[in-house]
C-alpha cells in the first residue's frame, strides 16, 4: 500500500444486518486505510463476529445510542475520520470489479472545486446513476437531470447538485456543512441541498466506477424508518423552507436495464473512456449479468 492510498477511508452505518456488513467489508479494497462502522443497532445485538476478524485495513467501530438514525451515524463517521478522503455509503453496498476508489480520487485531484464524486449503482440487473440537480420552486425542491455536460479529465464524469451516498468526498467539505444528526432518514437530501445553497463545492458522477447495491438486504430497516419522515419534514421546512421534494421530468442522469451497454450513455462512455478503465467497467457488468 502506498502512502497516497492511505489517504482513503470508507464509512457505513449498521443497524442489524451483520450479513450485509460482512459482505461489504469483504469487498473493501486492501488499499483502503480505515473502514468506519457506525453501530446504532440494539445493544444486545452488537457482539458481531465480523468485528473480531482480521482485515487488511483498520476497522474502527463507532458505538452510538440505539436507533440514533442514519444522520447521526454519518455525522459520527465524519467526526471520527482522520483521512482526507472518505467514501460514504451503506452496508448493503459492495465494491466490485470496476469500482476502484482511486479513480474517484483521481477525479477529485484533477478538479479542486469538486467536493465529492460518486460511481454508478448496480441494482437487480440494472444500472443507475442516482445523480441529478436540485431546483427550488416555491416550497418544493425538484430533482432534475437535464442538459448534462460530460467532462473527460481524467475519465468521463458530469457535475450535479445531488449524487448517491456511494461517493468519495474530500473531508474538507464537512467544515462547511456535515450531516445533521437530528435528520434521521433524509440526511442525504439535507446534506446536498445545504451545499447547493452554500455554493462552495460542486459534485459529480462517473459511470467508470461501479458499486453493487442490494436494495433487499436493508428493506426491513428502511421500512422501519418511514415513521420518522414527519420529523425530518419539519426540520427541512424550518431549515430550508422546503415542504416537498419531487422528481422532475428526468429525475436521474441514467437508469439502464439489462442491455445497458447498448444505451447512448454507455456508448458515449465506451468511446471516451481509456481502455483499461473500460475493461474494468465491462468486467463488473459481466459479473452481475448485465453485459
Amino acid at each position: 500500500m502506498s502512502a497516497t492510498d492511505k489517504q482513503l477511508a470508507v464509512g457505513v452505518p449498521i443497524y442489524s444486518r451483520e450479513t450485509a456488513l460482512r459482505q461489504f467489508l469483504e469487498s473493501v479494497p486492501s488499499y483502503v486505510e480505515t473502514a468506519y462502522v457506525a453501530e446504532n443497532g440494539p445493544p444486545d445485538d452488537r457482539d458481531r463476529d465480523v468485528y473480531d476478524r482480521s482485515w487488511p485495513f483498520s476497522l474502527d467501530v463507532i458505538a452510538l445510542e440505539h436507533d440514533d438514525g442514519i444522520g447521526a451515524c454519518r455525522a459520527a463517521i465524519v467526526d471520527t475520520c482522520s483521512e482526507p478522503y472518505l467514501w460514504v455509503g451503506d452496508c448493503d453496498m459492495a465494491f466490485v470489479d470496476g469500482g476502484d476508489l482511486r479513480t474517484l480520487r483521481a477525479i477529485l485531484e484533477a478538479h479542486s472545486d469538486l467536493g465529492g464524486v460518486s460511481g454508478w449503482l448496480l441494482e437487480d440487473r440494472a444500472v443507475r446513476a442516482g445523480a441529478r440537480d436540485l431546483e427550488t420552486v416555491g416550497d418544493s425542491a425538484i430533482k432534475e437531470a437535464s442538459g448534462v455536460d460530460l467532462e473527460h479529465d481524467p475519465v468521463p464524469f458530469a457535475r450535479f447538485d445531488f449524487i448517491p451516498q456511494a461517493g468519495l468526498f474530500r473531508t474538507a467539505i464537512y467544515e462547511d456543512y456535515s450531516y445533521d444528526p437530528d435528520v434521521r432518514s433524509t440526511e442525504h437530501f439535507d446534506f446536498f441541498y445545504a451545499h447547493r445553497q452554500l455554493g462552495a463545492w460542486d459534485f459529480a458522477s462517473t459511470p467508470t466506477v461501479l458499486i453493487r447495491h442490494d436494495r433487499n438486504i436493508n428493506a426491513e430497516y428502511r421500512e422501519s424508518q418511514r415513521g420518522s419522515g414527519h420529523v425530518d419534514r419539519d426540520i427541512l421546512a424550518e431549515k430550508w423552507g422546503i415542504e416537498h421534494v419531487e422528481p422532475g421530468a428526468r429525475a436521474d442522469w441514467a437508469t439502464v436495464h439489462d442491455h445497458g451497454l447498448k444505451s447512448d450513455a454507455f456508448n458515449l462512455v465506451k468511446q471516451t473512456t481509456p481502455a483499461p478503465v473500460w475493461v474494468r467497467l465491462k468486467r463488473g457488468l459481466e459479473r452481475v449479468g448485465i453485459a
